[in-house]
Order: C-alpha cells, then sequence, then structure tokens
C-alpha cells in the first residue's frame, strides 16, 4: 500500500512564508516511525530570527515614564537579537537620547536571586539586565536594582552611586516621595537606607522563616496583580506594609531545571481550598523602633489594593472575602488604626479588581470604576454617595 506524503504547510501564516518540509511520509498503523520533519534553510533562518527578537520586540522601547517636568523620558530597551535591556534617556527638546545605565558597566555578573526570579515570573519577564526603575518625584534621581543590589542616577550627569553591597539581594526597592530614603525587602526584613549617609535601618524584622513583613505574598502577586507589600505615605513620613504569615499554607516543590538531579525548591502554596497566607497591615513611622497594626475588621481573606491618602493621615484599603464576591474599601485612620467601610462593590459571581482609584480634591473624593450596572462605568464617590459620570451600553477599559 502507497503511503500518502505530507505537503508543505506554511508553520507561521504566509506572511512569513515558513514551510515544513517532510523527510518522509506519514506512517499507517504499525509501520515504522517518521523522520522528524525538517525546515527548509531559509525558513529556518526566518524561524531564528522570530525568536531571537522575539517576535520582532527586542530593540523597541519599553516600560517609558516621563520626568515630572515633561524635558525628558527615560525607557529600557535591549538590543534587536538580545535579551539585556538597558536604561535610556530621551530628550524631548532636542529628539536626541543618551545610554543612561549599561549593565555591562556595573561590574556585576546579572545573578539574580530565587526570589527575584520568582518575582519576574510571576509578573511575566523573561528580560535580563536592567529590568526596573523608578523615577524620583522632583525627576533628579533614577533608582535601578540590577543583581541583588541597589544602584541610584543622578539623572543630569549619569553619575551612578552603588547603594548597598551586600552577599543578600534587596527586594522590591521605592524611592520615597522626597527622594531621602529607599524602602526594601531584605530576607524576610522591611528595610530602609538613607541616601545621603547609606546608613541602613530595620523597619521590622522577622524572627520565623514563615512570616515576612513588606512583600506580596504569592495569592496577591499570581491572581490579584498586586507585587509589592509596602508603600510610602505622600509625605515620606511613614510606610505601610504588609506580614506575611505562611506557616499555615502547604509547600510545594518546585524542581530545578538546571539541576535535574537535584531537590529543586519548596515554597508555600495554597492550592483550592487549602488555607491562604495570613495578612496583616502595620504602619510604622520613620524613625520609630516600633509598628502599629492596623485592624481592618472582620471577613478579611484577601488585602487587594493598598492607597495612602494625600493628607498622609489614613490609608484607603481594598479587602476581598475569600469568595472574592466583594470589595469592601475601608479607611483606616492612623491616630487610633480603626478601619471603616466607605463602600463596598458586591455581584452575585465575582468582582473583579482594578487600579481604577484615584483621590480628587486632596483626598475628599474618589474616582472609581464599577461594574454594577453590568458594564464598567466611572463613578465619583464622596463619603457613602456614588454618583455614575458615565453610563450606556459599552465598558471603560482604561482611565
Amino acid at each position: 500500500m502507497r503511503r500518502p506524503r505530507l505537503q508543505a504547510f506554511h508553520l507561521l501564516g504566509p506572511g512569513l512564508g515558513l514551510a515544513l518540509a517532510t523527510a518522509g511520509a506519514l506512517a499507517t498503523a504499525g509501520a515504522a516511525p517518521v523522520a522528524e520533519p525538517v525546515l527548509a534553510p531559509a525558513a529556518r533562518a526566518r524561524l531564528e530570527r522570530l525568536i531571537t527578537t522575539r517576535g520582532f520586540t527586542r530593540g523597541t522601547p519599553r516600560a517609558a515614564v516621563p520626568a515630572p517636568d515633561g524635558a525628558h523620558v527615560y525607557f529600557l530597551r535591549s538590543g534587536g537579537a538580545d535579551q539585556y535591556q538597558r536604561l535610556y534617556e530621551f530628550d524631548v527638546a532636542s529628539g536626541r537620547e543618551r545610554l543612561l545605565v549599561d549593565p555591562a558597566a556595573l561590574g556585576e555578573t546579572g545573578a539574580i536571586s530565587k526570589e527575584e526570579q520568582a518575582r519576574r515570573e510571576r509578573q511575566r519577564q523573561t528580560e535580563r539586565g536592567v529590568t526596573a526603575f523608578q523615577v524620583s518625584n522632583d525627576g533628579r534621581l533614577v533608582l535601578v536594582p540590577y543583581s541583588g543590589n541597589l544602584y541610584l542616577v543622578t539623572a543630569a550627569s549619569g553619575e551612578i552611586q552603588q547603594l548597598t553591597h551586600t552577599p543578600e539581594p534587596e527586594i522590591d526597592p521605592h524611592l520615597s516621595p522626597n527622594g531621602r530614603w529607599v524602602s526594601f525587602v531584605r530576607g524576610d526584613d522591611l528595610m530602609v537606607l538613607e541616601i545621603a549617609s547609606g546608613h541602613e535601618a530595620v523597619v521590622a524584622h522577622s524572627d520565623d522563616p514563615g512570616v515576612a513583613y513588606g512583600v506580596a505574598e504569592f495569592a496577591a502577586q499570581e491572581e490579584m496583580d498586586r507585587s509589592t507589600g509596602h508603600w510610602w505615605s505622600p509625605d515620606s513620613e511613614w510606610l505601610a506594609f504588609t506580614g506575611v504569615d505562611t506557616r499555615g499554607v502547604p509547600t510545594f516543590r518546585v524542581p530545578d531545571f538546571s539541576d535535574p538531579t537535584g531537590e529543586g525548591s519548596a515554597s508555600p502554596y495554597p492550592k483550592a481550598g487549602d488555607p491562604n497566607a495570613a495578612v496583616q497591615l502595620y504602619a510604622s513611622r520613620l524613625g520609630n523602633t516600633s509598628f502599629r497594626h492596623l485592624d481592618l475588621g472582620d471577613d478579611v481573606e484577601y488585602l487587594a489594593r493598598v492607597h495612602w491618602a494625600p493628607t498622609s493621615d489614613a490609608i484607603w484599603v481594598e479587602t476581598q472575602p475569600r469568595s472574592q464576591k466583594r470589595v469592601d474599601v475601608r479607611r483606616v485612620t492612623l491616630i487610633d488604626a480603626r478601619a471603616d467601610v466607605v463602600f463596598r462593590e458586591t455581584a452575585a459571581d465575582w468582582v473583579n479588581l482594578n487600579d481604577d482609584f484615584h483621590f480628587l480634591n486632596g483626598g475628599k473624593r474618589v474616582l472609581w470604576t464599577s461594574e454594577r450596572s453590568g458594564h464598567r462605568h466611572l463613578e465619583i464617590v464622596t463619603g457613602a454617595t456614588r454618583r455614575p459620570i458615565t453610563s450606556g451600553n459599552w465598558d471603560v477599559t482604561a482611565v
């Protein structure tokens, strides 16, 4: 019996012109295995270009952030066929750009810790080199984490100052609004560093490997798009932060594919129905050696969002019960650490989280998006009063 031959076909559509050609014929039942399909040389070259350029996206600017004065724009960009990103500055008036931070000039290997690798995987980051940066509120400074240490760039001169030199990595750094301090997590502790003196201070220290401060737990990172666990107040006097207790969460072993014969690593991982990490919210005033617990009340399974009031005297917190059929927006005052539910969003099946919480009029009103009409629309919230400002058979997709 004559076996039919596999015809060439387009692998990725006619626009790319990639075709597979077979070296043999299809096997019938009981026949010898068919040789693996082989790409024609031209198609292989195009496919390799597609892979090395990450779908022709490498070499394009990403994560663009304008300076507060609008004179410059900072962005990340790799080479056209490599994954190592560098930090650039674009001058709006002249149209010129300059290389601000090249990882090769930092004198580090570029190795990242397992904790940072896990964070990047949950944020779907696959690039290397400079993967994040933060511009100070006055635009003078740029904070760059790289290879487990922190670097500060003076934007005008391009001078780079290494802030930390520790074997343990600094995770999730944040510049204070006044540009004088940097907060970060080292191990399980929340730390602050004064830039001018280089002095470090512990905000919250953990003596238990199952308790960490200032971090986002697995569920927050993976399911709620909350990747941080500490927040500066607008006046740079306070830090709000999480305490995450994973001692009751089952562990899940993950293999290390670079060491297939090793044991891999075990991490807390709540499968459906398992206990979640117990998350508390705290606040500490800069310079104090103690911190206060902020009682958020009952039926709080998830800490979804945290927003400082513009006046720095209160924190607005979005929480959810385990069913996630409700979002409670609570206001917590620092003077008495008491939480009051200002308003809530409910649904019969599910409430979608979003990042459309914006203060107006110095914190007297809040801009919010709600799906309670069946479509996602804008509302103005004043106290317990909610006033829709958009409506119709359509959805607000971005604010």
